[in-house]
């Protein structure tokens, strides 16, 4: 996992951050978060 920008958010997100995981690694670390921190499903991008 690498981080790659942090800004703030808008209405109820007080802050975005971004990172990138290898696919192979995207399902573990998404149960992760959720289970942790109670987000929501980790979306694909491109960069």
């Amino acid at each position: 996992m690498e981080f790659i920008a942090c800004e703030k958010g808008e209405g109820q997100t007080v802050l975005k951050a971004k990172y990138k995981v290898l696919g192979i690694y995207s399902e573990e670390i998404e149960n992760i978060l959720i289970k942790k921190y109670g987000i929501g499903k980790l979306k694909f991008t491109y960069f």
